[in-house]
C-alpha cells in the first residue's frame, strides 16, 4: 500500500490515514476468512525510488496507490516490467492509465461507465418518452457521452433546453407510462435551474423518472426534498446505506478501534483491500488475466472488472444505481 502519509509532516494526511484504517479491518477480516496477507506499507513521502528498492516492495504480488495520477509512472514501470497488478484506488483522472498498462485496474467508475451505467437503468419501452436536457456548449462532453449510449441501446429521445421544459413535459408524463428525463449536463447553473423547474413540476402531479449524474447530487437546491419529488435516479461510484447492517456493524467496529467516524476514505480502503485479497485469493496468478469473473459488492462500492483487450488494463464498470422514492423518501441501490 503506498500512499501520501506525510507521516513524519507535522500536516499528516487524516484521509490518507483514514483509507490505511479501513485497510486495516479488510486485512483481519480475510485473514479470517482464510488468507494469507501480508500487507506493507509505504508513504509516498519517503519518495518513489526509496520505496522501489525496498525489498518489501520488490517481491510485492499487488500494489494499491498511489492515490494521485501524476505520482503513478514509477509505479506503473515496476507493474509492467514484473507483472504485478497495480491499482488505482481513488483518482478519477487516472482511467486513462488503462489504455497502455495490462495490469492496471482502475477502481473509480469514469464518467464514460456512469453515463452507459445512467442510460442502461432507463429500462425505456417502445412508447416511452425520453427527454434530454442539454446545457452549455463547454460542457458537452458529458452530452455525447450519454448520446451515444442512448444510440448504443436504440433508445429514441428529444432534446430540449431547461426553458422548453414545461411546455413539453407537461403532455409526457402518465402515472402508467411518467416521462423519464435525463440531465444531460453537470454544468452547476443549468443542472440546478433544471431540478427546479422539474420539482416545481412533480408538485403539479407530472409523472416522471429524472436521471442525473452523481455530481447533481451535492448541488443545492432550494427545495431539499426535490430529487425525492422528481424519482431521480442516480449512477454513483460510491455510497454508504447507513440502513444496511453491515454498514453499520462497520461503523461500530471503527468506532471501536479508533475512536472516530469512518469516513468515505475509510470505507474505500476497507473495500478495495476486501476485493483484491478475496479476487487473488480466489484466482492466484490468475487474477490479472481473469478478473471479469469476480464481480463483487462490499459497503462503499461494487467492483465488476473489464478490459478493452489483451493489452489494456481493467476499469471498474460497476456503480451503485441510487433510486430516489418519492413515497417513503428512502434511497434504495439497484442492479
Amino acid at each position: 500500500l503506498v500512499l501520501p502519509f506525510n507521516a513524519t509532516s507535522s500536516k499528516a494526511s487524516a484521509q490518507f490515514l483514514n483509507f490505511y484504517c479501513g485497510a486495516l479491518m479488510a486485512v483481519q477480516d480475510q485473514k479470517e476468512q482464510g488468507a494469507n496477507v501480508v500487507l506493507n506499507v509505504f508513504d509516498l513521502a519517503q519518495g518513489a525510488d526509496a520505496i522501489l528498492a525496498d525489498s518489501k516492495f520488490t517481491g510485492c504480488d499487488l500494489v494499491i496507490g498511489p492515490a494521485e495520477a501524476a505520482t503513478m509512472d514509477p509505479f506503473l514501470r515496476f507493474s509492467d516490467e514484473q507483472g504485478v497488478a497495480f491499482v488505482s484506488p481513488l483518482d478519477h483522472k487516472a482511467d486513462s492509465l488503462a489504455d497502455l498498462h495490462p495490469f492496471f485496474f482502475q477502481v473509480p467508475a469514469s464518467q464514460a461507465v456512469q453515463s452507459e451505467n445512467l442510460v442502461s437503468s432507463l429500462h425505456a419501452g417502445l412508447n416511452q418518452r425520453v427527454i434530454l436536457i442539454q446545457g452549455p456548449a463547454s460542457d458537452s462532453l458529458f452530452l455525447q457521452q450519454v448520446e451515444t449510449a442512448l444510440r448504443r441501446n436504440d433508445i429514441t429521445y428529444r432534446k430540449a433546453t431547461v426553458s422548453e421544459l414545461s411546455g413539453i413535459i407537461g403532455s409526457y408524463g402518465s402515472s402508467i407510462n411518467p416521462a423519464k428525463v435525463i440531465i444531460g449536463t453537470e454544468n452547476k447553473t443549468v443542472a440546478t435551474e433544471a431540478i427546479r423547474s422539474l420539482n416545481a413540476l412533480a408538485k403539479k402531479n407530472v409523472h416522471m423518472e429524472v436521471y442525473c449524474t452523481n455530481r447533481v447530487r451535492n448541488y443545492e437546491t432550494s427545495d431539499p426534498d426535490a430529487l425525492f419529488n422528481i424519482a431521480a435516479h442516480v449512477p454513483a461510484p460510491y455510497f454508504v446505506d447507513y440502513t444496511d447492517s453491515r454498514d453499520q456493524d462497520f461503523v461500530l467496529q471503527y468506532r471501536a478501534l479508533f475512536s472516530t467516524e469512518p469516513d468515505d476514505f475509510a470505507f474505500q480502503g476497507y473495500d478495495v483491500l476486501s476485493y483484491f485479497i478475496a479476487a487473488m485469493t480466489r484466482l492466484g496468478t490468475g487474477f490479472c488475466d481473469n478478473a471479469d469473473v469476480v464481480p463483487m459488492e462490499f459497503l462503499h462500492c461494487n467492483f465488476q472488472f473489464r478490459r478493452d483487450n489483451e493489452k489494456s488494463g481493467w476499469r471498474n464498470h460497476a456503480t451503485r444505481n441510487l433510486v430516489y422514492n418519492r413515497d417513503d423518501f428512502s434511497i434504495a441501490i439497484t442492479k
